[in-house]
């Protein structure tokens, strides 16, 4: 798209009332940025420029992992470019749409932790937000989070970065102060964060209008609606906190961010809040969350129950009766928490088997797929390489449904194993290659190392494939992983698909390479484009995740299409959990998933056999419950491989016998 100094301008991220942001691309340090650019009227106020370019040099001066960095400011020909940390991942405000309801009172702490600790350093160096809102706030894919957007920042004593009598900010997140044209302080930012936490506690903000002279109202005159009783695991004491923080005069409020935080308890929670962040948006793809919210009820359901039993505890003294209503919640909540994990697991249809649909977020990455064994030699020409390690299914627990494609990145083992070219065919005339592979065949690695070399060399990609295997599983040369990328690149480069597949496994698991998604999924990508089953269930798992490309549920269902069509096992599963979830498609379809879940299960994939005997054993949907049935598929699950249908057969047969004495 064009050129801005050494930044090369790519796609369009956004654009609003400051100007445009774009991905770019440090052509020196060789790194992704974002740039944001000035609105061409704001290039007529000098004033407005010479203090955006003082107020961006403080702005640089800004290092700490809660803030996004701004590296630099450029002007190009008319116009000044702000040079930025590219951040990927979800906004906070994204993650809610999704979340369709509440977050829970410690993830929503520990996400109120990493704010307050950006927030904090940045009014220590001077510089006040003034737009802190879900929209600028992003969750990285590690749990991280990081304050975006200071473009309408104001660093303490100098001017206001507004023409005059303008307002600057989002009017559902603005201090009273704000809306009265001034030009607010710590404080401010302050107030925003608290309605962001009230926010991700309810679902909505404490102040909803039909216009937005009655929401100004609101802001300065109303009292927010009081959430004890509302949310599961709220106590009184973080309410007045909350509500302090909401005070309609700064004074009245907390004196800085840092001592709401710490008043929260939120700063205790400091070192584990990115994990503890990252487990809780997981829970946008758990029952607790979509699922839950398609079938039982979601949390937000729990809490409206809550309400209604208030009257109901009449009897109690006033000081007892939102404990026991949030008790009560509570207890609701577990039993609707089970209930919606067992309604997930699909029915059988005529003996066919319904795929794994219960594995627990955090399981995903964790459990390697016990049917796709890793060979150890190279397989022939003919025979496709083993499934990466990407491709592991998260261990089904009982009560943990998830809709979520779980066949994919991200990978706990750092290597898959690597395995010679799939389904192409050595042409019979070349006698070196038939040399090298006879060589290989016999497990004469020396030999063929010998043999391919030279060939590989002359630029065959047959041998720099093979040449790239040799090095990687250290036979007939010493090992090298770095050594095998280039080989594998090499071919890569010529299309050769296996060397594509193994390349990007190794981008994903920064394995001889730096580890880079985007690599990986540019390289799965080239494969897939050429028919390939594996390669299009990757590139299917890498946009339902956002892996390496933005989250699109309607490109995953396209490329889980493609391989399913070829009967991939696990594209078919991932389709039927994208029907199961709803997701990219017309609308959520539990009889269709059923229908993919069988297709995969009728190629003896363990987890799909596993819910089976999960289905026969609880009996959902109408289908009467089968316990003989149930140890059979469990039986079944285990001869192919599949370890957690173990405990649940022992636990079965634990039970039937106490049922017979």
């Amino acid at each position: 798209m064009g050129m801005i100094g050494h930044y090369e301008i790519r796609e369009l991220l956004g654009e609003g009332g400051i100007g445009q942001v774009h991905v770019g691309y440090d052509t020196v340090l060789e790194r992704e940025v974002a740039i944001k650019s000035l609105r061409s009227e704001l290039l007529n106020d000098k004033n407005f420029v010479d203090r955006f370019r003082a107020e961006a040099t403080s702005l640089a001066r800004l290092n700490h992992p809660n803030v996004t960095t701004v590296f630099s400011l450029l002007p190009e020909g008319r116009n000044l470019y702000m040079i930025m940390e590219l951040v990927r991942g979800d906004t906070l405000d994204a993650l809610l749409k999704k979340r369709n309801g509440p977050l829970g009172v410690k993830e929503s702490l520990a996400i109120i932790a990493q704010a307050a600790d950006g927030l904090s350093y940045a009014h220590s160096m001077g510089v006040i937000h003034r737009d802190i809102k879900p929209a600028n706030l992003m969750v990285t894919q590690t749990g991280l989070l990081k304050i975006m957007d200071f473009g309408i920042a104001r660093v303490r004593g100098s001017q206001r970065l507004t023409r005059d009598g303008s307002m600057v900010g989002t009017l559902a997140y603005m201090a009273p102060e704000q809306l009265r044209g001034e030009g607010g302080d710590e404080r401010s930012d302050l107030y925003s964060l608290a309605i962001v936490l009230y926010e991700m506690l309810s679902g909505s903000t404490p102040f909803v209008a039909d216009s937005d002279y009655d929401l100004m109202q609101a802001h300065v005159h109303a009292k927010p609606q009081r959430l004890v009783g509302r949310v599961p695991g709220l106590d009184s004491r973080l309410e007045s906190v909350l509500l302090r923080a909401l005070a309609k005069k700064p004074e009245q409020r907390y004196a800085s961010v840092r001592e709401f935080s710490d008043a929260l308890g939120a700063t205790a929670l400091r070192m584990d809040a990115p994990t503890m962040v990252l487990e809780g948006t997981r829970l946008m793809e758990r029952p607790g969350a979509a699922q839950l919210a398609a079938n039982s009820g979601s949390f937000d359901r729990v809490s409206r129950f809550a309400d209604k039993l208030s009257p109901l505890m009449s009897w109690a003294p006033p000081r007892l009766r939102v404990p026991l209503v949030v008790g009560v919640s509570t207890f609701v909540l577990a039993g609707v928490l089970v209930i919606g994990a067992l309604a997930l697991i699909p029915s059988p249809v005529a003996e066919v088997s319904a795929k794994k649909t219960v594995a627990a977020a955090e399981n995903v990455a964790r459990a390697p797929e016990p049917a796709a064994e890793r060979a150890q030699a190279p397989r022939t020409a003919k025979s496709e390489p083993p499934p990466a390690s990407s491709l592991q299914p998260a261990t089904p627990v009982a009560i943990a449904p998830t809709a979520a494609p779980v066949d994919g990145p991200p990978r706990t083992e750092p290597v898959p194993m690597l395995a010679p070219a799939r389904k192409s065919s050595p042409p019979p005339e070349a006698q070196p290659r038939a040399e090298f592979k006879a060589a290989l065949a016999r497990k004469s690695y020396d030999e063929a190392f010998e043999l391919a070399r030279p060939v590989a060399e002359s630029g065959d990609r047959e041998a720099q494939f093979i040449l790239g295997w040799l090095y990687y599983n250290g036979q007939g040369v010493e090992r090298s992983e770095e050594t095998a990328a280039s080989w594998f690149k090499k071919a890569a480069e010529q299309n050769h698909v296996s060397a594509e597949l193994n390349l990007a496994d190794m981008y994903e698991a920064g394995v001889g390479v730096p580890k880079s998604y985007d690599e990986a999924f540019n390289w799965n990508r080239k494969a897939a484009d050429q028919g390939n089953a594996e390669a299009q269930n990757r590139v299917g798992f890498a946009y339902s995740k956002g892996l390496g490309t933005q989250r699109d549920d309607l490109q995953a269902v396209i490329w889980f299409e493609k391989a399913a069509k070829q009967n991939f096992a696990r594209a078919l599963k991932n389709l039927g959990d994208m029907w199961l979830a709803g997701r990219g498609v017309a609308q959520r379809d539990v009889q269709e998933a059923v229908r993919y879940y069988a297709k995969a299960a009728d190629q003896n994939f363990g987890p799909a056999e596993f819910n089976l005997g999960y289905w026969y054993e609880n009996g959902f949907e109408g289908q009467p419950r089968d316990v003989q049935k149930a140890a059979e598929w469990y039986k079944r699950a285990i001869e192919h491989g599949y370890a957690p249908a173990r405990p649940r057969l022992e636990n079965l047969q634990r039970s039937q016998s106490g049922e017979s004495r």
